[in-house]
């Protein structure tokens, strides 16, 4: 009796060690099955709370447009070279547009902004410099008047007027195509004949591609050009292209000219036929 107790016994425990392993792998397989979703869940979260990447600004070799003694050789190079910096410029105010579009679809149908758009929206206020105690409503409203694109037309008019089509001074020595002021002391070239007393200076940039996106950033955000995005926002809502001809008359306060100003650039925009990139 003993023997055959012994044996049920053994008998017993080969039986159950089966079962025990299989509850084992079981157990083994859920808890690696969790983890493998939390991480998942974590990657997806991380992912959408990250706001969207921005390209990096495409940076080209200048050509040397003073070597370049045909004239209609000259503007063409200069137009073929500064055009798809421009463009370049556009297509980023398009897509960060069409984001507060959506933005502002969810807000007039009580949608909550996704952590994305709020992300994006903060940025954006930040980047176009929206005073900080205006409400959602309104901060969206005046983003919406300064997220917007530039004829090319006129942006190409107004470089080749004050770089003296790529040649100036300014142009050559500090990619300065548009000139742009600072006033610190070094942060630019000073000018020739600058007053006394006078402290600015002609903007230094890293290349042309940084001086296009700073002549769009001053635009779109520089109170005297109120009247440009005015206009350029009246256009918009008649579903009326963006001309240069006739956005250029928001640029008077641009120089000391005036309304002479904004004749010059009509008639380079007219002779060179600049419309045709619009």
């Amino acid at each position: 009796m003993l023997t055959r107790n012994s044996g049920t016994s053994r008998r017993t425990m080969t039986e159950s060690q089966p079962t025990s392993t299989k509850y084992q792998f079981v157990a083994f397989c859920i808890l690696g099955y969790t983890f493998a979703t939390l991480a998942l869940i974590y990657v997806v979260i991380e992912h959408r709370l990250r706001p969207p990447p921005i390209e990096p600004p495409t940076v080209v070799v200048t050509p040397d447009f003073a070597a370049i003694e045909s004239v209609s050789e000259r503007k063409a190079a200069f137009f073929d070279y500064l055009n798809p910096l421009i463009a370049e410029q556009n297509q980023l105010l398009q897509q960060q547009r069409l984001a507060l579009v959506k933005i502002q679809h969810s807000l007039l149908n009580d949608q909550p902004l996704t952590a994305p758009q709020l992300l994006q929206f903060a940025e954006l206020r930040r980047q176009f410099v929206i005073d900080e105690e205006l409400s959602k409503e309104d901060a969206l409203q005046e983003l919406l008047l300064r997220v917007d694109q530039l004829p090319a037309a006129m942006v190409l008019a107004q470089a080749a007027m004050e770089s003296a089509w790529g040649t100036s001074r300014f142009a050559r020595l500090a990619n300065n195509y548009f000139g742009q002021w600072c006033f610190n002391t070094g942060c630019g070239l000073v000018p020739a004949h600058r007053p006394a007393g006078a402290r600015h200076e002609v903007r230094r940039f890293e290349s042309v591609t940084e001086a296009v996106a700073a002549y769009f950033h001053n635009i779109n955000t520089h109170r005297a050009y109120i009247e440009l995005r005015s206009l350029r926002a009246l256009r918009r809502r008649a579903k009326q292209p963006l001309e240069g001809p006739v956005l250029v008359a928001g640029l008077e306060k641009y120089s000391t000219k005036g309304s002479a100003y904004i004749e010059e650039l009509r008639a380079i925009i007219r002779v060179n036929d600049l419309t045709q990139y619009n």
